[in-house]
């Protein structure tokens, strides 16, 4: 009787125990990866750091970053002290009702069989410990397994060497028109769609603004552009369907300003012609245009 009830307890408190702090577990790469991707940025930006003399402001930012880092850290620890006392309070609770049993049925149970008990319910308690401790930590670290597996199973891009697709024009894209007709984009792991029956166009030259709340999707309509994610639909840029174009064609044909900060790595000839397609003189034009002869130079 006094297994059968252990054993019911056990697993009641198993159970609630597992899914109280795994999901919490998650937040720690989510807040520990931002403060690794500082670092690395830090240290392979550290000459242009230095000469715009940003320390200060990359300073502030790892101090925030490992800040949410600590207090997600902290309450990591917390949350296993805290499993560790709830365990132990059972333990005791368990051996306690076994010395009870024992005691009330003194008359049945020999000296022998009493100690057996006793030694069972203490190595139990032991060791069930352990069994709650090490499951949590697997189910905690499969969450890197499912990250591989995820990557394992992601599908290809559409090949260069389709039937349907030929390398545009050389001065392509020329006026820069986007059109959109029926554009709708589902992520993998989304239960509705992000864009749904988008119909628009942007003539060449405009300046569009868009506005929405975190998720409406203004950053997939960039994904679109560049061909990220499959979509129902065509966009055409210039009259072109962008599906009808290699991916390293149309990704080199049009740019993006990333939303967050980057500091690039190398020289600045090397980051605005990674492929020497352009000559010194054009790079210097470019500059000029964009007024940024004056800032590169300082």
């Amino acid at each position: 009787m006094s297994v059968n009830a252990s054993i019911n307890l056990h697993n009641t408190i198993f159970s609630r125990l597992m899914t109280a702090p795994i999901a919490f577990f998650d937040i720690n790469p989510i807040v520990r990866t931002p403060v690794i991707d500082h670092l690395s940025t830090t240290i392979n930006g550290l000459v242009t750091i230095r000469a715009l003399r940003a320390e200060k402001h990359f300073t502030n930012d790892f101090n925030r970053l490992q800040d949410n880092h600590t207090t997600c850290y902290f309450t990591n620890i917390a949350a296993n002290r805290a499993l560790g006392l709830v365990l132990e309070l059972i333990y005791i609770f368990y051996e306690t009702f076994v010395v009870i049993f024992l005691m009330l049925f003194t008359d049945d149970i020999s000296g022998g069989t009493a100690g057996l008990l006793l030694f069972i319910a203490i190595n139990m308690s032991w060791y069930l410990q352990i069994m709650v401790r090490r499951s949590a930590d697997l189910e905690t670290y499969m969450t890197s397994v499912e990250r591989i597996l995820d990557y394992s199973h992601l599908e290809s891009e559409v090949s260069e060497t389709a039937d349907n697709c030929r390398p545009p024009a050389p001065d392509w894209p020329l006026e820069g028109r986007i059109c959109l007709n029926h554009v709708s984009l589902k992520y993998d792991n989304a239960t509705d769609p992000t864009l749904v029956d988008i119909n628009c166009e942007f003539k060449g030259g405009e300046r569009v603004g868009i506005v929405g709340r975190t998720g409406a999707g203004k950053s997939s309509l960039l994904a679109v552009l560049f061909r990220m994610h499959q979509i129902t639909g065509s966009v055409t840029i210039d009259g072109v369907d962008t599906k009808c174009i290699p991916l390293h064609d149309l990704r080199r044909n049009i740019s993006i300003i990333p939303q967050e900060a980057i500091a690039f790595i190398g020289s600045i000839r090397h980051n605005l012609d990674p492929f020497s397609d352009y000559s010194d003189d054009r790079l210097w034009e470019v500059l000029a245009e964009v007024q940024l002869i004056d800032f590169q130079i300082a």
